[in-house]
């Protein structure tokens, strides 16, 4: 080059360079929007796993295994319902686990006292509805983070239940309609109570939050609080409402997987499900800044986890790496929503401006005001 030459010029940027990228950024926003989707997440897991396991181990994923599998998930389903209700709502509900724990022990309880069946699971309800609104009234009226709130009845629930049995487990409750109950005997082929409880409660569920006043509540509260204050609803209500309907789903799935189970172990039984619940909730699209949510997608989410567990004893792997997984999909699930959101505000900035502030932008976590 001769010293007199200029120095080479960039291409310039024609209309189909720019075509092209417009292209490209529409295909990652439309990707990302797929995979956020309400129960896509857990519905292409599931899809892989079939293919996959479809290969190595036929029997894996059978009628008979899928149907093993979702029996397996229902009592994570049931709470992950409940979970992804106080979710839309801008709430979280940690204290579902020691409620499980407490409905199976009551259940079995009042049966070996000779309680009849009807009535030892109704007052198994009604206490699971009494720790909700004891939840509820600690946050819309001692003003506590839902966070902080039912942590301490976490802690509360268990402590009572340990207490109350000595850490003895339950054992001789099983009768042979407790056994259909639980899910251990089929009522036809391929399908449990369980599974008909679950699929009843999740249709009641999403027509409640699609199609009713109180859902379209639940989902103005989790968007935008401020909001719903000023629109005249009654949010300390609509609050306790939503952690009653928690602890309800809580007790049932207690009862169910007591049946399950065949024994209650006061200590560890259901430890740690409250986590799991909000992994499934999230994977199926839930978000925990609120406002958004699906109970099928939970519903799916609770099949993958249960399927995730099945793989990993399939492989002889630790399975206390479940739980390292589950930390890491809650993780990965909040991620990509928080990343389909911001590709979505640069693609229209606008929206900034647009999109409503969450319950918890300006008061921190889980706390009830107004």
């Amino acid at each position: 080059m001769m010293a007199g030459d200029s120095a080479p010029r960039s291409r310039p940027v024609t209309v189909a360079d720019e075509s092209r990228r417009m292209k490209a950024r529409r295909m990652i926003v439309m990707g990302l929007a797929n995979v956020t989707r309400p129960g896509a997440a857990p519905a292409l897991f599931l899809v892989l796993v079939t293919l996959v396991m479809g290969v190595l181990s036929p029997n894996f994923v059978s009628i008979s295994g899928w149907y093993f599998m979702v029996n397996e998930s229902i009592s994570v389903a049931l709470i992950a319902i409940g979970t992804t209700i106080v979710l839309i709502s801008g709430g979280i509900d940690l204290s579902i686990g020691s409620m499980i724990a407490l409905g199976g022990a009551l259940s079995g309880s009042l049966l070996l006292h000779g309680v009849p069946m009807v009535f030892a699971f109704a007052l198994v309800v009604c206490v699971g509805a009494g720790v909700g609104v004891v939840n509820g009234l600690l946050i819309v009226g001692l003003r506590l983070p839902d966070f902080i709130a039912t942590l301490a009845m976490l802690t509360a629930v268990r402590g009572v239940l340990l207490i109350w049995t000595h850490g003895d487990p339950i054992l001789g409750y099983m009768t042979g309609s407790y056994s259909r109950i639980g899910g251990t005997t089929k009522i036809a082929p391929y399908l449990s109570v369980p599974i008909l409880v679950c699929l009843g409660i999740a249709v009641i569920s999403a027509v409640m939050l699609q199609k009713t006043t109180l859902g379209r509540h639940i989902h103005a509260i989790g968007g935008n609080r401020e909001a719903a204050v000023l629109a005249g609803i009654r949010v300390s209500r609509v609050k306790i409402v939503t952690y009653v309907i928690s602890g309800v789903l809580a007790a049932v799935s207690g009862i169910l997987l007591a049946g399950y189970l065949t024994e209650v172990s006061p200590g560890t039984n259901a430890s740690g499900y409250e986590l799991i619940a909000i992994a499934a909730a999230v994977m199926g699209g839930a978000s925990l800044y609120g406002g958004r949510g699906s109970v099928f997608g939970a519903c799916l989410g609770a099949v993958a986890l249960t399927v995730m567990t099945n793989l990993l004893q399939w492989w002889n792997v630790d399975p206390n790496l479940s739980d390292v997984l589950v930390g890491v999909l809650i993780l990965l699930a909040i991620a990509l929503q928080r990343l389909s959101i911001v590709v979505a505000e640069r693609r229209t900035p606008s929206s900034r401006v647009a999109r409503p502030r969450t319950a918890r932008t300006s008061g921190g976590p889980g706390v009830a005001r107004g």
